[in-house]
């Protein structure tokens, strides 16, 4: 049986699209006797985008705290907040800011037609009714949240962390608008970027793989390229085309991972600098590698590493694997381009954390020893 799978059916694309924002809600003021409920990332309070959004009298406008991951008693306390503020349903809710606050939109949009609490729809196809009608904003791209369908929760009381996986999570409608990127800090442009190119490494190696997501897969990491690899990462041209990646990159994510942990963004430390240090564990045969960047720190010193405890045979043909040295090539690409130092490769076991090999490099690929 193939899988009948979901995209977001609408977007709008190009620089300056944030302003056709009104134009698109209009025919949901229309349709729907209800306010358009906002979800901003906190990072744009007092910011000069708000007075851009086209709000009217009854809108909401709710700042979502960026500085931790979306947890689901506070999805709650938001359906609480939009439902004691007006009593109607929404006729839209608008996420606007990186993974944190777009997940947080689909997550309440689902909750106002759904009964219950947020946990009660973590897992797969427990949303049994059409979400509010919802548009996607990304003023941050690599996550993919945009066209993914869930939005991932964190249930602290369970030590949970799992998404409303559901064709009812997809958004309606995307205002992608590269624009909006100039503003986000290199350091996490780049962060959030290399996400893409993380998911897509999965997505290759992933249990629901076809065609087509090796297509999008393939040109995600291309786009990658492209633009870690050029003089400025954060050009014009570049933030279109991280925009384009994140999102076929999400599609292809979203759509061909089987049911494991994808790769994270937003676990680094400000102001670190001069060494990308990639940590790639093992999970199981039909997702072998999870690959997570979660550390950079200062490094002058060259050299290769040793093997443990399996041996370098074992590590030579962990190394071989076409997910893992594409990650190690374009680290290598990104180590030359910004000048630093050495790329430190980790490469563990999934549950038990055991090191199967460690290696530096700088012109080459490391290889065992």
């Amino acid at each position: 049986m193939y899988r009948n799978t979901k995209n977001v059916p609408y977007y709008v694309f190009g620089r300056g699209s944030l302003a056709q924002l009104g134009d698109l809600l209009n025919p949901r003021r229309e349709a729907v006797d209800g306010p358009v409920v906002y979800f901003v990332d906190h990072f744009f309070r007092d910011h000069e985008l708000i007075g851009r959004l086209p709000m009217e009298k009854g809108d909401q406008l709710h700042f979502v705290d960026s500085s931790s991951e979306p947890e689901v008693t506070r999805i709650d306390a938001f359906k609480e907040a939009v439902s004691a503020a007006d009593s109607r349903t929404p006729c839209c809710v608008v996420g606007i800011g990186g993974g944190n606050s777009l997940d947080t939109a689909k997550a309440v949009a689902n909750l106002l037609t759904n009964p219950g609490k947020a946990e009660d729809y973590q897992g797969w196809e427990l949303v049994k009714n059409p979400a509010v009608y919802k548009i996607g904003i990304p003023t941050l791209s690599g996550t993919g949240s945009e066209c993914s369908r869930t939005c991932v929760l964190t249930n602290i009381p369970k030590n949970l962390k799992l998404g409303m996986n559901s064709d009812y999570t997809v958004y309606d409608q995307l205002l992608l608008d590269p624009d909006l990127l100039a503003t986000v800090p290199r350091d996490q442009y780049f962060y959030t970027g290399i996400d893409t190119f993380m998911h897509c490494v999965e997505s290759l190696q992933g249990s629901y793989r076809n065609a087509i997501i090796d297509a999008f897969s393939v040109r995600a990491v291309q786009l990658c390229e492209e633009i870690f690899l050029s003089d400025d990462m954060m050009s014009e041209e570049n933030r279109e085309k991280m925009m384009i990646a994140s999102y076929i990159g999400g599609m292809a994510a979203g759509n061909g991972i089987s049911q494991v942990q994808g790769a994270q963004s937003g676990d680094f430390p400000q102001g670190a600098r001069a060494e990308l240090r990639f940590e790639i564990i093992l999970q199981r045969k039909n997702f072998p590698f999870n690959i997570r960047v979660f550390r950079i720190t200062q490094f002058p010193a060259f050299r290769v590493a040793h093997s443990e405890p399996l041996g370098t045979e074992f590590a030579e043909q962990v190394l071989n694997m076409v997910g893992v040295r594409s990650v190690i090539h374009m680290a290598e690409g990104i180590r030359l381009l910004q000048g630093l130092d050495k790329i430190t490769v980790d490469i563990k076991s999934g549950r038990e954390g055991r090191r199967m090999f460690h290696g530096h490099m700088t012109g080459d690929y490391p290889t065992a020893c």
